[in-house]
């Protein structure tokens, strides 16, 4: 027999595994938070926070304490051979395309302090100094040991448990997963440190070479900044010291500039390995657990937090309402195609940024800066770029839970994450993202009145029938440029802001037939 029972249980509180808390906590559902160190992290580690995470927590409330805590970064700057050749505006490079239009750079630890605090706030308690130690799962439940550092075990049974413990992943190695890809030759470092010198303190900075990068990021803090390169090959030491890197500095940047003591500094190898799949039986892997890959980016952090936010609502709605078990599948099918594409660009990058090849080193050095300053001109370019960056152009589309019904390929279908924009709902001026602010489902309905009238009524009694938590919304689009896009069309929009459902003309069967058969909703 089990000690205790949960719905979920979440191993690592790390980023992900907080976030996963959070989410559960938003849709209500009870879990248990475990993890085997001593509390949230101190040091800062990951830097930056993409829009999308911003959006997320922005549905959460936290989204102001970020944003105090953070400071948007303006630009970054390329430097090949200590010359500046190239600026990638990023202070408001995503205008229009969300509320949130920027990179902020918020430290790891701070952003781990948030979701504790989120989750303090509630009443809920981390289970600190608490080891996985075996696992047991069948169809119905997973039964998990775990151990205190005080020597106490507990067996805990569970229907669902979500693996966010991390690159090592003792949850994966238990279950014999595999996690395929490979180690870069190169070993890197990292430094937080005071810099005196000739570099923007709002901005970020990459210094190209021959043999050698490095990239500085701004921190919080007068002249405090992050440090990144490439060990150099002369250091023999397997953990070597920064004085053993100082000596290489000054040739890389081909400046004069003075470096403190690191408040911070390790070294470490750079891994890009992925899992077959994000789910096994009743556990489901998600951030570094799942997917590890170079930092080229800064999207490690941020994926692992979008891993969550897509899962938790299924989760939520299997445990605690209408959906089947099948619902969960789909968190494999939509995340790990995502994962897949990121590992694929983030190597290239990587391998680019690294090779010693003379005709990929004169391409890095001379070529690719003009093509950058020469991109950045053009909209459709900046655009692209922050669709990327901040995994805003992430998409659904022809997965299981998108279906469009007679939308005509219009640009927001199902499948889509739905872009912030002024609506007018019971004749009160919002944004599409505050109408997304509450969990559940929320249908936005651009018919024309008389008709989104009529839908409201048999909308609601559909989803009452099923058991789907759902809210109706009568919109007018305020926004010239969504106008013609949206007018005419009915969008079921799924907790995690994307179109699950979208229709021209709303019929009962579609809906239905997507509440049981996609959702897996009974009458």
């Amino acid at each position: 027999m089990a000690d205790s029972q949960t719905p979920v249980l979440i191993v690592g509180a790390g980023p992900t595994g907080l976030m996963a808390a959070c989410q559960l906590a938003r849709f209500g559902i009870d879990f248990r938070l475990i993890d085997s160190k001593p509390g949230p992290t101190r040091e800062s580690r990951a830097l930056a926070v993409q829009a999308r995470t911003m959006e997320v927590y922005q549905q959460l409330g936290v989204a102001d304490q970020a944003m105090e805590q953070g400071y948007v970064m303006s630009g970054m700057n390329m430097h090949a051979n200590g010359k500046h050749r190239a600026r990638v505006p990023l202070g408001d490079i995503g205008k229009g395309l969300s509320p949130f239009p920027f990179l902020l750079v918020l430290e790891q630890s701070c952003n781990e302090q948030i979701l504790t605090d989120h989750l303090t706030a509630q009443g809920i308690e981390i289970g600190w100094n608490t080891s996985f130690m075996s696992l047991e799962q069948n169809e119905e439940h997973v039964e998990v040991t775990v151990q205190t550092t005080d020597g106490h075990q507990e067996t805990i049974r569970s229907q669902w448990v979500i693996a966010a413990d991390g690159a090592s992943s003792p949850m994966r190695h238990a279950l014999d997963m595999a996690f395929s890809g490979g180690t870069y030759d190169e070993r890197f470092y990292v430094a937080d440190l005071q810099i005196d010198g000739s570099i923007p303190h709002t901005e970020g900075s990459v210094f190209l070479a021959q043999k050698g990068f490095a990239l500085v990021l701004p921190m919080d803090g007068e002249r405090h900044f992050r440090l990144v390169g490439i060990v150099p090959q002369g250091v023999a030491s397997e953990d070597p010291t920064f004085d053993e890197i100082r000596q290489d500095l000054e040739p890389l940047f081909q400046r004069t500039l003075t470096f403190g003591e690191p408040n911070w500094f390790t070294s470490y190898t750079v891994h890009h390995r992925c899992v077959e799949s994000f789910q096994s039986g009743r556990v489901l892997f998600a951030g570094d657990a799942a997917h590890i890959h170079s930092p080229a980016g800064g999207q490690g952090m941020n994926t692992g937090l979008l891993d969550v936010h897509n899962l938790c609502w299924k989760l939520a709605l299997v445990v605690d309402g209408p959906g089947s078990d099948q619902l969960v599948q789909t968190y494999n099918e939509e995340r790990l195609p995502f994962a897949h594409q990121l590992l694929h660009t983030t190597d290239r990058a990587f391998q680019a940024a690294m090779s010693q090849h003379a005709l990929t080193a004169f391409v890095r050095l001379h070529v690719f800066p003009n093509v950058i300053r020469t991109a950045m001109r053009f909209e459709f370019t900046r655009r692209r770029f922050f669709e990327t960056l901040s995994q805003t152009g992430i998409t659904h589309k022809g997965r299981s839970l998108s279906v469009d019904h007679g939308t005509n390929g219009k640009p927001l279908a199902a499948g889509d994450r739905v872009p912030d924009f002024q609506v007018e709902v019971d004749k009160q001026t919002c944004t599409t993202h505050d109408r997304l602010a509450e969990p559940g489902f929320v249908m936005l309905d651009f018919a024309a009145p008389g008709q989104a009238r009529k839908n409201r009524q048999a909308i609601q009694e559909l989803a009452k029938k099923h058991a789907v938590p759902l809210k109706h919304a009568e919109a007018i689009c305020l926004d010239p440029q969504w106008r013609d896009i949206v007018e005419g069309n009915t969008y079921l929009i799924r907790p995690d802001m994307y179109v699950g459902f979208a229709t021209t003309n709303l019929r009962e069967k579609p809906l239905t037939d997507y509440f049981t058969q996609k959702l897996g909703a009974g009458a």
